[in-house]
């Protein structure tokens, strides 16, 4: 099956991220100097996550008493960075988070151990994960260098309380981008006539991971089947891409503000990741989730992996392994999942009843979406692409360029960047 195949499978975050390390410090028997151990697990969390991983290693904690766990947190921005100087200066981490965004790096560099033989002789199964997770931790077919923890999908929240007040019917699997576009033609109200909408149809899905699922539903791509070539400026991309600026500047159902929020309670429509619903949760209105429309060409759905690896550089690669098995279990995944920062790259964890229940009702339409999921076109130079990508859309979404012009005059750029690789 090629990278670019849907996926048949059913199968990060705002706010402050503390930075450091933080020692995980509880009663142990007496143990000699030999038998203990100190490991270090390092990750890019905020407050919630944190608190959770809290939580699970003092679990392990009490099943190993001779292990001491420190948590180096940092923010999300510099994460890489200071994994990166740590590995350099050889005291990495034990146990790390990876994003598979920086995958193919690592990968590439040699810089994660090879696991293939731990879970060869430890019988650990690695079907319990969503297959797009285990895509998206493989780097050139080989599979062995990280272990999923979580994934994610774009699904549409919708303001139930804003379709109830014109009396439209709440987005079902039936609809398109087409219904999409017309129902937010009739969400956008300008009640007092100042010229002004004081309703929005939808926030136009602009960014990164809402634009892709346009941009394959209509029957475009980003590279060619080898990530060897830019095809983000052919029409059918181009097509998608100034739907949405239309949005925006043709239709005018999306305000021009793209950072406008769906928490102010006046969009009807917003394309928004699992890590969306600890922001809106306390919304004042009522509101859930559906799965993205279908285009021309079908319906497609991104979908992000991250993993847990073990830095070529630990010198405490069996206790570390032991830690990961941990990590990357059921359990585990059931309190990542019920933390709502993610949805847990263990299958029957994904569907925990106390995972899949809550706000949004409709929680369950992120598991459901990854039957159509699709992961985006990752390689070792997927920074400096989508940088160059994002510099170039900007002028599209101010309406003072169309998308043909802007992905037309970005296509040499983004394919001399991927000669890099």
């Amino acid at each position: 099956m090629g990278r670019h195949a849907v996926l048949p499978v059913l199968a990060g975050l705002a706010g402050l991220v503390m930075a450091g390390m933080l020692l995980i410090a509880m009663p142990v028997p007496v143990a000699s100097a030999a038998d203990r151990i100190t490991l270090t697990y390092a990750g890019r969390m905020g407050p919630t996550e944190l608190a959770t991983y809290q939580k699970l290693l003092e679990q392990y904690k009490a099943d190993h008493p001779n292990v001491e766990i420190r948590i180096e947190n940092y923010d999300a921005s510099v994460y890489d960075d200071k994994i990166l100087v740590e590995m350099a200066a050889g005291n990495p981490p034990d146990v790390m988070y990876i994003h598979y965004s920086r995958f193919p790096q690592y990968a590439k560099s040699g810089a994660l151990y090879d696991l293939t033989d731990f879970i060869k002789r430890d019988k650990f199964d690695l079907d319990i994960f969503f297959p797009v997770t285990r895509w998206q931790m493989t780097y050139k077919g080989k599979e062995g260098l990280a272990i999923p923890r979580e994934t994610s999908s774009i699904v549409m929240f919708y303001n139930a309380e804003l379709f109830d007040t014109y009396g439209l019917a709440y987005p079902s699997l039936q609809w398109t981008y087409d219904t999409v576009l017309d129902v937010a033609k009739k969400l956008t109200k300008d009640t007092n006539n100042d010229g002004t909408p004081d309703t929005w149809g939808i926030i136009a899905p602009w960014q990164w991971f809402q634009r892709v699922n346009v941009v394959w539903a209509f029957g475009g791509s980003i590279l060619n089947s080898d990530y060897t070539a830019f095809t983000m400026h052919q029409e059918p991309a181009v097509r998608a891409i100034q739907w949405i600026a239309d949005l925006m500047h043709r239709y005018k159902v999306a305000p021009t503000n793209l950072y406008y929020s769906f928490t102010t309670g006046k969009a009807g429509m917003f394309f928004a990741g699992y890590w969306d619903i600890g922001y809106h949760k306390n919304n004042k209105f009522a509101w859930d989730a559906q799965v993205l429309p279908s285009g021309p060409a079908g319906r497609f759905v991104r979908t992000g992996t991250g993993g847990y690896a073990i830095p070529a550089g630990s010198k405490q690669k069996e206790a570390a392994w032991d830690l990961l098995k941990f990590l990357a279990s059921y359990e585990a995944g059931v309190a990542i999942g019920e933390s709502g920062t993610a949805i847990p790259a263990h299958r029957q964890a994904a569907l925990h009843p106390s995972v899949i229940s809550g706000i949004p009702k409709n929680r369950r339409a992120f598991v459901e979406s990854l039957q159509w999921g699709r992961i985006d076109p990752v390689t070792t130079v997927w920074k400096e692409m989508n940088d160059a990508i994002d510099k170039a859309l900007s002028p599209v979404w101010a309406g003072t360029e169309d998308a043909q012009h802007a992905l037309s005059t970005v296509e040499p750029k983004i394919n001399a960047i991927l000669k890099q690789q």
